[in-house]
């Protein structure tokens, strides 16, 4: 990795003497929860192979979190090693075991949270959100194979709009390629709140930031296409258009959508009530990770108008509650009442 001001400087990763360090950003591993910096020597062995004759010797040496070890040039000109990076760090760490061999045994807690002074939960299990038996998931491990008519040249962006169904993504489509930090929330490539969304009072939408329905919504259309999903200026390609003129806005004047995308997609619930004025919830939350890819069932309780029915197509955002398997969503409190039916030739 690189400075900006020079091909063979030293990264500054750490903040010392004016310098912005990695380990202080709004989001970085070695976290304690906050942006003071906390990491030691022994959390950079979690990932790095650096002792004796590797260091400086024009390669980064890297470890797979469950035994070996591999090298890398420099992802930012070399965009071809973003594969090899996702299966052999980001994956084997960000399953359900964790880091198996190389996690902090002197400062650390256990495989899962495997730096010092962690006191978030443990990693997420992302390598399961993408496996290729969910109900839906984004093509990180394998293919979709879809042949969903919405899914097409017109819906997607390049280089998502040619061999569609076929095509693989790696976590650096949607995340940073510093590791260390970001000041982006969960290092993703744009920035929205995705922490106050969890946070937020969920009986009033003013409890969110200003604008986090297009930040949202920029953040998605790095590969959905923004004239299909938010202006709308193109038409018949996909069945978001089914829904009236409120629902498309996805921010300015109360009344609109303020979760943006996350409003119907991808498992961000702001826990609001069911159908019909019952006041059971689901959990704020209690889907995060569902961008990634998923399998869910509707509680089975009858505030939900599907229960124990699947979900479909990361239809389980913060402002519904059901899906049906006709295409079918049930409204919650969205913005149109009860259910919307799809009846265009994209369902």
């Amino acid at each position: 990795m690189k400075n900006a001001g020079g091909p063979n400087e030293r990264r500054i990763i750490w903040n010392a003497a004016g310098d912005a360090g990695d380990f202080v950003r709004a989001s970085h591993h070695a976290s304690d929860g906050t942006i003071t910096q906390v990491v030691t020597e022994n959390d950079c062995a979690v990932c790095h192979e650096e002792p004796g004759a590797n260091h400086m010797d024009g390669v980064v040496n890297l470890k797979n979190p469950d035994g070996g070890t591999f090298t890398i040039t420099d992802l930012q000109e070399n965009p071809g090693e973003a594969v090899t990076i996702q299966d052999n760090l980001c994956l084997p760490c960000h399953d359900n075991l964790g880091a198996t061999v190389t996690w902090n045994t002197t400062e650390g807690t256990s495989e899962t949270q495997p730096f010092s002074n962690q006191t978030r939960a443990a990693v997420p299990d992302v390598n399961a959100q993408f496996d290729t038996g969910n109900d839906f998931f984004h093509p990180v491990k394998g293919v979709t194979g879809t042949t969903h008519p919405g899914l097409n040249a017109t819906s997607l962006l390049s280089p998502w709009d040619t061999n569609i169904g076929n095509q693989t993504m790696t976590c650096f489509d949607c995340h940073q390629t510093n590791a260390h930090g970001s000041d982006n929330q969960r290092m993703l490539i744009s920035a929205f709140d995705i922490d106050g969304i969890l946070t937020a009072d969920v009986a009033d939408d003013s409890s969110l930031l200003p604008d986090q329905g297009a930040a949202i919504e920029s953040f998605c259309t790095s590969c959905h296409n923004p004239d299909v999903y938010s202006s709308g200026s193109i038409t018949n390609a996909s069945v978001f258009e089914s829904h009236g003129t409120r629902q498309n806005q996805h921010s300015g004047t109360p009344g609109n959508n303020a979760l943006g995308c996350l409003g119907c997609h991808a498992g961000i619930f702001t826990g609001r009530a069911g159908k019909g004025g019952c006041n059971v919830q689901i959990p704020n939350g209690a889907a995060t990770g569902n961008t990634h890819g998923g399998s869910y069932t509707w509680p089975n309780d009858a505030c939900f108008d599907t229960p124990l029915l699947a979900t479909d197509h990361f239809l389980l955002g913060g402002w519904l509650n059901g899906w049906g398997p006709s295409g079918n969503c049930a409204g919650g409190e969205c913005n149109h009442s009860g259910g919307k039916s799809y009846t265009t030739a994209l369902d």
